[in-house]
């Protein structure tokens, strides 16, 4: 991509994609400031343009560098004393001929069953972290790699603007976000060009990858059970030690977890120390739940005193509200998901919070779950003074918890959170709550569609959340193969006293070749033949000279799958559900019944 540069905009030009009239600026109190207004000193080599301006005591610094299929774009400012710069804009452009251009949008975090969207150039919206645009031989990424500071939102609006420090309903925001006194710099920006968007957003995942440290984890994916959606908050010692007997029983579990998920603080010290023993003494991993960033307590309850998961009061002459994080005016922010935020800046929250990690790694836990933690990424008016964002509190809260649940072999899985910044935990869950039926595997393939590059390179693993398997065989199927390609934690959600679940449970893990696939920790990208509605209902994975083809099939009737271009080894293709072997041929066709899924190997 190359950059050029006339008296008051600059181009970038790739290969198939033209950005013209590209500016930048910053808003400092309630004044704007453009970088290409006003006195400016420009500075340019071969590839690289570094614009130097002054306006009204702001002084600004944008920098935009190209590589071969890349554009790297840093923009900093700095203002007068006590002045506050209140968001950024490192690239607003034009693009040329857009009129078959459709855009990937990104969502923030994965609560509330968002869905990663796409839509036309001209119905536009707002992508968050990155988005893309793409067309039938082109594609593009806009993106930023760094999260410290600023929540970043890509809009496409007639134009592309890229804009950090966005505050709204989907970052789950009810006031201004944040601003930095002084000086600031916007997030590193990279433009990504590609034949595919696929392939460009790759080339995001690399870079960010490369600039970004994400937890790695050196042992097996884990696999093995989690207690929500079987029993939700009826779960207690006997039936956690039920499954522990069950998931112990079955082939293809080795060195599988056992995971309390929430309420697991009705059981006694004494019941939970037993719980671990059972565990163990099986050759089972005891997992355990945290949501350290909010609270449920009721509004009539709030004047009582603050208390840890276990019931111990925190700090003496310490309430609920004197922790609760507030807006700028006061008020305690709403409610989010039922739950009220606590201001992770204020000590006594984090006196709270590394108790009770302390307690439960103490106990021996070696996995958690750790949910809403949108909570302590929302803007508000902080305890403390240094901290003035919500991503700046979000990392500090993060790196708290990753300072206590420490060593090669505590894993830590993020349910309800923020995309970004990677590296907080091993695994993230892709969606929201995913349960039986067909219709939330076909939720969680929307997000495998869309965001299948997060596996490996912003997180080692993504999480497809737990696998139901009570709705019927049919059902359980689409659960259990969507879950095999998701990331590919798989952990299982059944209650084991009912009969017919436990025999699709017994069935579906004992498939040993299938079940191998979660620990080969392949990742399957979406094929863009088959994608209906923002779900691909074909995905891809290769492990060495294997491949591996899953097919969905959502409608009533059969569905007709080409698959020659993988045959051409002249290897038998084996379906793997059912162990079929299919015959290779030329125009090789894999036909699927209506409701039906599978994996094919090659």
């Amino acid at each position: 991509m190359k950059i050029k540069l006339n008296d008051k905009h600059i181009t970038i030009s790739g290969r198939k994609f033209t950005l013209k009239n590209a500016v930048a600026g910053i808003c400092c109190g309630a004044e704007k400031y453009d970088v290409m207004a006003g006195e400016k000193y420009i500075g340019m080599t071969n590839n690289s343009v570094c614009v130097f301006s002054e306006s009204g005591g702001v002084k600004m610094r944008w920098e935009l560098c190209s590589f071969e299929n890349a554009v790297r774009i840093r923009l900093s400012a700095e203002c007068g004393s006590g002045e506050v710069i209140s968001s950024m804009l490192p690239l607003a452009a034009e693009i040329d001929s857009c009129d078959d251009i459709k855009i990937i949008k990104v969502p923030f975090d994965n609560d509330d069953w968002v869905r990663y969207t796409t839509s036309s150039w001209e119905e536009g919206g707002r992508s968050y972290g990155v988005g893309a645009l793409f067309a039938k031989d082109r594609a593009m990424t806009v993106g930023a790699v760094d999260y410290s500071v600023w929540k970043t939102g890509i809009d496409f609006n007639g134009k592309i603007e890229v804009k950090a420090g966005i505050a709204d309903k989907l970052t789950r925001d009810s006031c201004r976000h944040g601003g930095i006194e002084g000086k600031a710099e916007s997030p590193e920006l990279w433009l990504f060009e590609n034949e595919s968007w696929q392939g460009a957003f790759e080339m995001f995942a690399n870079k960010y990858s490369e600039c970004n440290k994400r937890l790695t984890w050196n042992y097996a994916p884990p696999k093995g059970w989690n207690s929500w959606y079987a029993y939700m908050m009826d779960i207690n010692a006997d039936k956690y030690e039920k499954a522990v007997d069950f998931i112990s029983e079955l082939d293809n579990m080795e060195n599988a977890y056992v995971n309390f998920d929430a309420f697991w603080t009705a059981l006694s010290d004494k019941e939970l120390k037993e719980s671990v023993k059972k565990a163990r003494d099986k050759g089972l991993i005891p997992g355990i739940y945290l949501a350290p960033f909010a609270t449920w307590i009721e509004d009539d309850r709030l004047d009582l005193p603050f208390t840890d998961d276990m019931g111990n009061v925190v700090e003496a002459g310490t309430s609920w509200k004197d922790v609760l994080l507030r807006d700028h005016e006061g008020n305690i922010l709403p409610r989010l998901d039922g739950g009220l935020s606590l201001d992770m800046t204020n000590p006594v929250c984090i006196k709270k919070m590394e108790t009770v990690l302390a307690y439960l790694k103490d106990m021996g836990y070696k996995y958690i779950k750790l949910d809403f933690l949108g909570h302590a990424a929302r803007e508000g008016a902080f305890f403390a003074s240094d901290i003035s964002t919500g991503l700046q509190c979000y990392n500090n809260a993060m790196q708290k918890i990753l300072s206590i649940w420490s060593g090669d072999d505590m894993f830590i899985s993020l349910s309800i959170a923020p995309i970004f910044p990677g590296g907080m935990g091993h695994a993230r869950r892709i969606c929201c709550d995913v349960f039986g039926d067909i219709k939330d595997s076909r939720y969680l393939l929307n997000s495998l569609t869309y965001g299948w590059w997060l596996n490996k390179n912003i997180y080692e693993f993504n999480d497809p959340d737990h696998i139901c398997f009570d709705k019927g065989d049919t059902e359980a199927k689409f659960r259990f193969i969507s879950g095999l390609i998701g990331g590919t934690v798989f952990l299982i959600s059944s209650k084991t006293e009912e009969e017919e679940t436990c025999r699709r449970v017994k069935e579906m893990t004992g498939k040993k070749e299938l079940m191998e696939l979660i620990d080969k920790h392949i990742t399957f990208h979406p094929s863009d033949d088959y994608i209906e509605e923002d779900v691909a209902h074909m995905f891809i994975g290769r492990d060495n000279d294997k491949t591996y083809i899953a097919m969905f099939n959502f409608s009533e009737e059969p569905k007709e799958f080409d698959i020659s271009r993988f045959c051409e080894n002249g290897k038998t293709p084996i379906e793997l559900f059912n162990g079929t072997e299919l015959k290779n041929s030329a125009g090789m066709r894999f036909i699927l019944p209506g409701l039906d899924c599978g994996i094919v190997r090659i």
